[in-house]
């Protein structure tokens, strides 16, 4: 297994297609720190995401994400970080992740991320109900599609989305 001292990994995708869920698990798996780069967010702004959206607009926390993004990214050790949905839209953050670590994405066929974001409702301000969902998802499609070889999410449990990453980085079977 590649050293895990070395490892960090940043775990990207559309909302709800289970990165703060797995990343928990694979942080557990590796033994490493996990970070959710939105909690992270809400701390440094003593806000939760939903009121920095209200009172600052996305690109007030687009510009804190990636402050957070950055400051992070350059600690020493090993860690597992669930990004945002729209992390990488910004192309500094795609550049800062695959620089300083390893991005892998997951994602889930519409229907299941829709039913997912149904079952948690108010925790996403770009996604507040399927409708909101749908144009969010058909508004990222290509920018998603630029990204590395995403795992599919939509019939795993996070431990075998977790295992699975696990096995991609590491080169080993999960």
């Amino acid at each position: 297994m590649e050293n895990v001292s070395a490892l960090r990994i940043f775990i990207g995708g559309p909302p709800c297609s289970g990165k703060t869920e797995t990343g928990r698990r694979l942080a557990s798996m590796l033994g490493v720190p996990f970070l959710d780069l939105d909690e992270l967010v809400e701390k440094r702004a003593g806000l939760p995401v939903r009121r920095i959206f209200g009172e600052f607009g996305e690109e007030g926390f687009r510009n804190l994400e990636s402050e957070v993004l950055l400051e992070w990214s350059r600690k020493e050790g090993p860690f597992v970080m669930a990004l945002g949905g729209g992390t990488l839209l910004r192309g500094n953050n795609l550049e800062i992740v695959t620089t300083l670590g390893t991005l892998v994405m997951l994602t889930a066929p519409d229907n299941i991320l829709a039913r997912r974001n149904a079952s948690s409702p108010g925790k996403r301000p770009l996604a507040e109900d399927g409708g909101r969902l749908k144009n969010l998802l058909e508004s990222r499609k290509e920018h998603y599609s630029t990204l590395p070889a995403p795992i599919d999410t939509g019939s795993m449990t996070p431990e075998e989305a977790a295992g699975t990453v696990l096995a991609l980085v590491t080169g080993e079977d999960g």
